[in-house]
């Protein structure tokens, strides 16, 4: 199982995520530097880590749709041997300008963004599908997006993403009873858990539990997950 770093950038800074509560996110305190700037925090992580893959919530495109593609392309030439797992709320093909020509990119295509099966098939037929996730969006037990995204499992890419919101940054733990019901439904696909993890016992779970990775934010950032 591998363990994959986050970052969540809005305002243009890191910020910590709780429970999906987007206005109240504070400027993230973070192990790997002194202060919020992305890319010191990233380029710490990395030197500390050295992480196969980085997962990046641009909160401002998500939620603006104000991309912060400069800061992106500086994260991606900074770390050139890192994949970044960007999810930058693209909604259609037309917003991929800009991303597609980072090499070490790859696109996350959450469910709350999409707005449309027709988008979202056009979108799996602009990228190599290897650099394509499906972010699975839930809040509460209730699923954001289209029930299309959720319930047509023949049209995921390799990679999928359970996003639980209200597990995010919090003392829930990990989503366990979802990820095994989506584990049966992926159908050999890798399956990626987001949300909730507080520590080793949690890792331990999600590694019995078979997934293929986890996202880490807040226990990685404030110490409550040792290094090794």
């Amino acid at each position: 199982m591998d363990i994959i770093p986050v970052i969540d950038i809005k305002d243009g800074i890191a910020v910590h995520a709780r429970a999906g509560q987007r206005a109240t996110y504070p400027p993230l305190v973070s192990r790997f530097a002194a202060g919020h700037d992305p890319v010191e925090i990233v380029q710490g992580l990395s030197s500390a880590l050295e992480p196969r893959s980085i997962y990046i919530a641009d909160l401002d495109a998500i939620i603006r749709h104000a991309p912060n593609l400069n800061l992106i392309a500086t994260l991606s030439s900074s770390c050139p041997s890192t994949r970044f797992l960007l999810d930058g709320g693209i909604k259609s093909a037309a917003q991929l300008a800009g991303i597609t020509t980072l090499p070490n990119v790859d696109l996350v295509l959450g469910t709350e963004s999409l707005e449309s099966a027709a988008s979202y098939q056009q979108l799996l037929g602009s990228m190599p599908a290897e650099r394509i996730l499906l972010s699975l969006d839930q809040r509460d037990g209730t699923r954001m997006g289209l029930d299309f995204f959720f319930d047509t499992p023949s049209l995921w890419p390799q990679r999928v993403v359970h996003m639980n919101l209200s597990h995010v940054g919090g003392i829930l733990g990990p989503d366990l009873v979802g990820l095994e019901q989506l584990l049966e439904k992926a159908a050999g696909r890798q399956v990626i858990a987001a949300g909730g993890v507080r520590g080793q016992t949690d890792l331990q779970s999600l590694a019995n539990l078979g997934v293929s990775a986890v996202l880490v934010g807040s226990a990685l950032h404030d110490g409550r997950l040792d290094l090794a």
